[in-house]
């Protein structure tokens, strides 16, 4: 696969860089973005509140004029569904869990960069823009 070669060294794909998967994979370590919208998410997850943690993500998206998000695998999918996949599959751990979940929500807050102003200052920002010379 050609992702990682391209994350770790952007300028050498410049067609590349204003995809969304290039701020997906970076730093894929931390959940800023889940963060950023659930506050509350280790207590819902804790309490295996899969309802509940679809709604305040949705909830939080909406309230930054996101009415419909969507990712895209290889055709936009609605992101509730998706949401509700992850939350609802009994095998990963809950540290996988919000990984998945926070791959989902990046893709959406790449495409919607302005809605994401508090995002400018964190370390997956910044990585980002380092490494592709592109602005948030």
């Amino acid at each position: 696969m050609l992702r990682p070669w391209v994350v770790a060294s952007p300028p050498g794909f410049p067609e590349l860089l204003t995809r969304s998967f290039v701020f997906t994979d970076v730093l894929q370590l931390g959940t800023p973005v889940l963060d950023v919208l659930c506050r509350n998410m280790d207590t819902l997850m804790a309490a295996k509140n899969t309802m509940a943690i679809e709604s305040q993500i949705l909830t939080a998206l909406n309230n930054r004029g996101i009415s419909k998000p969507s990712v895209f695998v290889s055709v936009p999918v609605p992101l509730g569904h998706h949401l509700r996949g992850i939350l609802s599959n009994p095998l990963p751990s809950e540290n996988a869990k919000k990984s998945s979940i926070e791959r989902n929500l990046r893709m959406v807050a790449f495409e919607h960069r302005k809605e994401f102003p508090e995002l400018k200052s964190s370390r997956l920002v910044k990585s980002w823009e380092r490494r592709t010379g592109m602005r948030w």
